[in-house]
């Protein structure tokens, strides 16, 4: 069907609410779509509800995970896309939801303006069970040339339901989500998508605009997850190897951005929870920073669970006022200040 949309929805566990979210699919007023919804090893009845949707609209298509892919949401969100018919892709959760128009909304845009590899559109938070969004993603006004440096400045601009993708142009060069991550990994895909030089529209638009279902909860739990903050780790390293293809790793101001990326993740982590090889690893990989301040993070970011003794407070204040005087002045490296993720409110 000619300018078919793929929604592929990864799914685990998720019964309760999953049922709302395939309810507002069926309820888009644009019908030229295929829902994939591919289960990642379910044991709640999510199987049984969604074949139950398949058998009253054909449009709805239930996938299970093969047991020899790997388990996570990047894996199902790849088989979707394998096995995705539409001209236009659309990644989207679980727990999210699709006001009735947004989706012909979007097309309408995609459609009048055919030239572009991949479409922006807004996200609006909102936390269950209210149903009231109140504050959109972030700002898609900026200019798309800030995009790369605010992704890596842990400002991601846009969320995995944001685009509205052509399919040739991810198949083309061969962009896929990275498999095996716990988290960040729309965030990973995003910067290699941009690693490309893509052409692309942003637009910032209430009737485009999908809800995202927060969990506050969940958040808390994953930010202070020594598992997942270790896999963030992981998942920087196999990043600077994607900028070392395109060549676009030999620079000071990236590798500045790198090495606030780790340290974002390693002021979270408990000192006895780093292995000491994550800093040889940065130090060699990094080589463009300065050693002197690479030095002073190190010792900063855990010098409270390192250091005892009688004199450590005072230290400590030693090294705080060392830092606002000299080093957040050469490299302001625990500043983001500049975050405007979920900090705009919905007018």
């Amino acid at each position: 069907m000619k300018n078919l949309v793929s929604i592929i929805i990864p799914v685990f566990n998720r019964a309760t609410l999953l049922a709302e979210t395939l309810d507002s699919v069926l309820a888009q007023s644009f019908t030229q779509w295929e829902c994939l919804v591919v289960d990642d090893g379910s044991t709640d009845g999510t199987d049984l509800l969604v074949r139950t949707i398949c058998e009253k609209d054909s449009r709805f298509c239930y996938i299970q995970r093969p047991q020899d892919r790997q388990k996570g949401a990047s894996t199902c969100r790849n088989i979707g896309l394998e096995l995705a018919k539409g001209t236009y892709i659309l990644f989207f959760d679980s727990d999210d939801v699709l006001p009735p128009d947004v989706l012909a909304s979007r097309m309408q845009v995609v459609l009048a303006q055919p030239e572009y590899d991949f479409y922006v559109f807004q996200t609006a938070r909102f936390y269950h069970p209210n149903k009231d969004p109140d504050a959109i993603w972030n700002d898609l006004r900026k200019p798309n040339s800030h995009d790369l440096a605010d992704f890596l400045s842990v400002n991601p601009v846009w969320h995995t339901s944001g685009p509205i993708w052509r399919k040739d142009f991810l198949v083309h060069n061969g962009l896929h989500f990275t498999e095996g991550v716990r988290s960040w990994q729309d965030w990973e895909f995003h910067i290699r998508v941009l690693l490309h030089n893509p052409n692309y529209l942003k637009l910032d638009t209430r009737e485009t605009m999908v809800l995202q279902r927060f969990h506050e909860e969940a958040a808390i739990h994953k930010l202070n997850s020594s598992e997942d903050q270790q896999n963030r780790i992981h998942l920087f390293f196999l990043l600077i190897e994607a900028f070392k293809v395109h060549q676009k790793f030999d620079g000071l101001d990236v590798q500045k951005h790198f090495f606030k990326l780790f340290y974002f993740v390693i002021q979270q982590m408990a000192f006895s929870d780093l292995d000491p090889v994550v800093w040889q690893r940065i130090r060699e990989e990094l080589y463009l920073v300065p050693k002197l301040d690479m030095a002073f993070w190190k010792v900063y970011v855990h010098f409270n669970a390192r250091y005892t003794g009688a004199g450590k407070y005072r230290l400590y204040g030693l090294l705080k006022r060392i830092k606002h005087g000299v080093f957040s002045k050469r490299f302001a490296v625990d500043d983001f200040s500049g975050r405007t993720w979920y900090t705009l409110k919905l007018n």
